[in-house]
């Protein structure tokens, strides 16, 4: 039973029917259906499949499918485990093991099942896999020294029934708590889909509810200070229905667009999730859709665009927006003039706008528009730098360089340098227009080798980006060097300054030196130590057993690293055997430490 951990691999699909073949066939029949899942399909359009839940409890949700996270759009559906780990993870459908990640980043230790039906799922975050898996990656783990791996095994290698223990849910990766990250793609794996549309389903019978609508006077020159320009009006709700209204006749600039704030409750034991599918009518006739059903990795990043980003960065709200700006090229819109909005002074309009969920609940906001006859025009200051071609600002003490189509709109772009040695920089700090402003691609900062003292060490120097929230400076990364330049990558504007880093990484518990005396280790022992950087990150641990390399996992997000100790990699002998293990940070600082214990 999956409750005792038990599990089971299967050899083959069914009588005399093998995967591969199993699949040819599919791609046969099915390849139309594939073809067209990189264009907009319908709900129904979707395929359907015998699935069952990848957890036994019923399905709880903390994220949705298609919410706007930091950078992208979310491509799965996060299943909570009631703030704890080791809840089992089974195969939704017949299938293979195509893919296995064992990951401090990312999805963290991560399933990538392909199926008789051409859909991949996809098990995310996992605290362990199966027995089997689990040794299939030890063992790869030791042949290649190295203890994050992406493994393609062969076909033959993890065939699957239904409901077949994959492993256990977790919190490794970029998790932020315990929970299963679960996905469903199309297109061999690389187009991610709404998995409630294929059967894997949840309780939500509640539409979602208009919070509060924002209006935008636009203006074509200056999107940054026609987002800082927004009115907010609060909706009101028709009681007993979906229906939400404003009471009084919205005046509007002769080009205009919306926003809306919107919340999905799901059910009692979920936290408040995300919509899917998003309309605007003007006067019956539908001027902009968004359908956000499946997401191509290739576009994600438009996530930045469909939102407020300057309200997100100011206030932590995600505003749906019901335009495109120019530099939004996502496909998952069908618009008319970008979902833009011409108005004639004293013209009247009837604006309705439909909110959908993933489980297909939809409610809507209805108001009336009239126009004013003026025209948005605000004030620039700064270098323009159009979206399209991107630029390159030439200052003293740095250049910039924004690269094409990196902006979602054209950018007045301000700088300033200042110094201030109580904040412990080598450099000057770099304001670089503001946190409020978007960007899809990495822009490319130089300062200059002048710029910090000529004593100071290059290979030790790391760029810090200021955390508003945390009132100092955080560590960003590490800049490359040459003779003239210190080059560094970002994806974020913000202040930035070069700061020095000369002391090693450091343990702050105590196991170590209380087990490494020579003292006999009792059976099954794992050597668990805390690890801490003061200024930038530790770089993954490099540890041997009697010169041989031993396998340390580790989980950044709390600087916990370990190593199971085991016999069948570890060398036999009668005495002491000689743990080291070498520390590194980001600019290679290093510490050694060694220890002497018998097995």
């Amino acid at each position: 039973m999956l409750g005792d951990k038990t599990f089971r691999i299967s050899p083959n699909y069914g009588e005399g029917l093998t995967f591969p073949l199993f699949i040819a066939i599919f791609s046969l029949f099915c390849t139309p259906l594939l073809a067209q899942s990189t264009k907009i399909l319908e709900r129904k359009q979707y395929p359907k499949g015998d699935y069952i839940s990848p957890m036994q409890a019923p399905i709880t949700l903390s994220g949705s499918f298609g919410s706007v996270r930091k950078r992208h759009f979310h491509a799965g559906t996060d299943m909570r485990t009631n703030n704890v780990e080791g809840e089992v993870v089974r195969a939704v459908m017949d299938g293979r093991i195509i893919r296995i990640n064992a990951s401090t980043s990312g999805y963290g230790n991560c399933l990538y099942v392909q199926h008789p039906n051409g859909v991949v799922s996809v098990y995310g975050h996992l605290q362990a896999f199966n027995p089997s898996i689990e040794a299939y990656v030890r063992k790869q783990q030791y042949a290649q020294k190295k203890a994050e791996l992406e493994l393609y095994p062969s076909a033959k290698e993890f065939v699957l029934k239904q409901g077949d223990l994959l492993g256990w849910s977790g919190n490794t990766g970029g998790s932020e708590g315990p929970h299963l990250h679960f996905e469903l793609r199309l297109n061999g794996g690389t187009l991610p889909y709404n998995s409630y549309l294929s059967g894997i389903q949840y309780d939500d019978r509640t539409a979602p509810t208009f919070r509060t609508l924002y209006l935008y006077n636009i203006d074509e020159q200056n999107y940054e200070a026609t987002f800082k320009k927004a009115r907010t009006v609060k909706v009101k709700a028709q009681k007993g229905t979906a229906n939400f209204y404003l009471r009084d006749t919205m005046a509007v600039a002769t080009l205009s667009g919306f926003g809306v704030e919107i919340t999905d409750f799901v059910n009692r034991r979920s936290l408040t999730c995300n919509i899917t599918e998003l309309e605007c009518y003007l006067d019956g006739e539908r001027i902009y859709r968004f359908d956000l059903n499946a997401i191509a990795f290739d576009e994600t990043s438009y996530a930045d665009a469909h939102i407020d980003y300057a309200l997100r960065a100011r206030k932590g709200k995600r505003i749906h927006l019901l335009f495109q700006q120019p530099g939004n090229l996502l496909s998952r819109y069908t618009a008319t003039q970008r979902g833009l909005i011409s108005t004639a002074k004293d013209e009247i309009h009837s604006v309705r706008i439909r909110a959908t969920d993933a489980a297909g609940n939809s409610s809507e906001l209805a108001f009336t528009i009239r126009g004013t006859g003026t025209s948005a025009s605000y004030p620039t200051e700064g270098t323009h730098v159009a979206w399209k071609k991107g630029g390159t600002i030439n200052e003293k003490e740095y250049q910039l360089t924004i690269p094409a189509g990196a902006l979602f709109s054209d950018l007045h772009f301000k700088g300033k340098v200042t110094n201030d040695s109580t904040l412990g920089a080598i450099s000057p700090c770099y304001e670089l227009h503001t946190e409020q402003v978007g960007l899809r691609k990495n822009i490319t900062f130089s300062i200059p080798r002048s710029a910090v003292p000529a004593d100071i060490p290059l290979d030790k120097v790391y760029l810090a980006r200021w955390n508003r929230t945390k009132k100092r400076f955080s560590y960003h990364s590490i800049p490359t060097h040459n003779n003239n330049w210190f080059v560094c990558k970002t994806r974020e504007f913000g202040t930035y300054a070069l700061f020095l880093d000369t002391v090693p990484p450091y343990v702050i518990n105590e196991q170590w030196d209380t087990i490494c005396a020579g003292q006999t280790l009792p059976n099954a022992f794992r050597f668990d130590l805390v690890v801490r950087d003061s200024s930038t990150c530790v770089s993954p641990v490099h540890g041997t057993i009697d010169g041989k390399w031993a396998l340390w996992e580790s989980e950044p997000k709390e600087g916990y690293i370990w190593h199971q100790v085991d016999t069948t990699y570890m060398p036999h002998r009668e005495r002491a055997h000689e743990l080291h293990l070498l520390l590194q940070d980001a600019v290679g600082n290093k510490k050694e430490l060694n220890c002497r214990f018998y097995k």
